[in-house]
Protein backbone atom coordinates (compact mmCIF):
# COMPACT_ATOMS: atom_id res chain seq x y z
CA UNK A 1 0.00 0.00 0.00
CA UNK A 2 2.53 2.30 0.93
CA UNK A 3 3.85 2.16 -3.15
CA UNK A 4 0.90 2.96 -4.38
CA UNK A 5 0.47 5.94 -1.75
CA UNK A 6 3.97 7.45 -3.21
CA UNK A 7 2.96 6.67 -6.55
CA UNK A 8 -0.35 8.80 -5.89
CA UNK A 9 1.56 11.50 -4.21
CA UNK A 10 4.36 11.65 -6.53
CA UNK A 11 2.11 12.04 -9.51
CA UNK A 12 0.31 14.66 -7.97
CA UNK A 13 2.91 16.66 -7.24
CA UNK A 14 4.77 16.48 -10.55
CA UNK A 15 1.07 17.01 -12.32
CA UNK A 16 1.14 20.26 -10.06
CA UNK A 17 5.19 21.17 -11.27
CA UNK A 18 4.05 20.53 -15.22
CA UNK A 19 1.39 23.64 -14.41
CA UNK A 20 3.24 25.78 -11.88
CA UNK A 21 4.63 28.03 -14.85
CA UNK A 22 1.54 28.47 -16.14
CA UNK A 23 1.68 26.05 -19.56
CA UNK A 24 1.04 22.40 -20.05
CA UNK A 25 3.05 20.77 -22.46
CA UNK A 26 2.85 17.03 -23.57
CA UNK A 27 6.02 16.67 -23.29
CA UNK A 28 6.26 16.68 -19.73
CA UNK A 29 2.79 14.17 -19.08
CA UNK A 30 5.01 12.01 -20.83
CA UNK A 31 8.29 12.57 -18.66
CA UNK A 32 5.69 11.84 -15.44
CA UNK A 33 4.30 8.58 -17.10
CA UNK A 34 7.72 7.59 -17.78
CA UNK A 35 8.60 8.23 -14.16
CA UNK A 36 5.47 6.39 -12.56
CA UNK A 37 5.87 3.48 -14.71
CA UNK A 38 9.63 2.99 -14.18
CA UNK A 39 9.38 3.60 -10.20
CA UNK A 40 6.13 1.93 -8.93
CA UNK A 41 4.50 -1.43 -9.94
CA UNK A 42 1.10 -0.64 -8.29
CA UNK A 43 -1.80 0.48 -10.64
CA UNK A 44 -2.89 3.69 -9.83
CA UNK A 45 -6.20 5.14 -10.90
CA UNK A 46 -5.01 8.42 -13.10
CA UNK A 47 -8.02 9.30 -13.86
CA UNK A 48 -9.23 9.64 -10.59
CA UNK A 49 -6.19 11.52 -9.52
CA UNK A 50 -6.40 13.93 -12.76
CA UNK A 51 -10.46 14.79 -11.53
CA UNK A 52 -9.54 15.34 -8.20
CA UNK A 53 -6.37 18.32 -9.57
CA UNK A 54 -8.75 19.63 -12.04
CA UNK A 55 -11.26 20.28 -9.22
CA UNK A 56 -8.67 22.43 -7.23
CA UNK A 57 -9.12 25.73 -7.26
CA UNK A 58 -6.04 27.65 -8.63
CA UNK A 59 -5.76 29.46 -5.66
CA UNK A 60 -5.43 26.31 -3.27
CA UNK A 61 -2.56 24.28 -5.87
CA UNK A 62 0.10 25.80 -3.39
CA UNK A 63 -1.58 24.76 -0.01
CA UNK A 64 -2.79 20.84 -1.82
CA UNK A 65 1.03 20.97 -2.93
CA UNK A 66 2.43 21.47 0.86
CA UNK A 67 -0.11 18.95 1.68
CA UNK A 68 0.84 16.12 -0.85
CA UNK A 69 5.12 17.03 0.16
CA UNK A 70 4.08 15.86 3.43
CA UNK A 71 2.65 13.12 2.19
CA UNK A 72 5.23 12.14 0.52
CA UNK A 73 7.99 13.01 3.36
CA UNK A 74 6.51 10.23 5.76
CA UNK A 75 6.21 7.81 3.33
CA UNK A 76 9.72 8.03 1.54
CA UNK A 77 13.46 7.63 2.61
CA UNK A 78 15.92 10.59 2.11
CA UNK A 79 17.23 8.97 -0.94
CA UNK A 80 13.75 8.42 -2.63
CA UNK A 81 13.17 11.91 -1.99
CA UNK A 82 16.49 12.88 -3.72
CA UNK A 83 15.61 10.22 -6.52
CA UNK A 84 12.30 12.44 -6.96
CA UNK A 85 13.48 15.92 -6.70
CA UNK A 86 16.16 14.87 -9.38
CA UNK A 87 13.11 13.29 -11.99
CA UNK A 88 11.21 16.64 -11.16
CA UNK A 89 13.86 18.85 -12.48
CA UNK A 90 13.89 16.55 -15.63
CA UNK A 91 10.16 16.95 -15.52
CA UNK A 92 10.42 20.94 -15.25
CA UNK A 93 13.38 21.22 -17.56
CA UNK A 94 11.69 18.84 -20.65
CA UNK A 95 10.13 21.91 -22.12
CA UNK A 96 13.90 23.06 -22.74
CA UNK A 97 13.69 25.92 -19.91
CA UNK A 98 12.94 26.30 -15.98
CA UNK A 99 10.91 29.15 -14.96
CA UNK A 100 11.92 31.69 -11.77
CA UNK A 101 8.63 29.86 -10.29
CA UNK A 102 9.14 26.22 -11.03
CA UNK A 103 12.64 26.80 -9.42
CA UNK A 104 11.42 28.26 -6.34
CA UNK A 105 8.79 25.57 -5.98
CA UNK A 106 11.24 22.72 -6.26
CA UNK A 107 13.32 24.57 -3.92
CA UNK A 108 10.61 24.56 -1.46
CA UNK A 109 10.10 21.28 -1.41
CA UNK A 110 13.84 20.40 -1.19
CA UNK A 111 13.86 22.82 1.48
CA UNK A 112 11.04 20.75 3.36
CA UNK A 113 12.37 17.48 2.53
CA UNK A 114 15.83 18.65 3.83
CA UNK A 115 17.70 17.96 0.86
CA UNK A 116 20.69 20.20 0.52
CA UNK A 117 20.03 22.88 -2.04
CA UNK A 118 23.95 23.11 -2.28
CA UNK A 119 24.73 20.04 -2.40
CA UNK A 120 22.40 18.18 -4.19
CA UNK A 121 22.11 17.41 -7.76
CA UNK A 122 19.46 20.66 -7.40
CA UNK A 123 22.57 22.69 -8.58
CA UNK A 124 21.51 21.55 -12.43
CA UNK A 125 18.68 24.10 -11.64
CA UNK A 126 21.71 27.01 -11.72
Amino acid sequence: MKQKELAELGYQILMILAIVDGEYEENEIDVILNFIKENYTQEINLEELNDRLSELPQSQQLEYLEKLVKGFNMLSSHDQRVHFLNFAIDLVSADNKIEPEEKRTLSKIASFWNVDYDTSILKRME
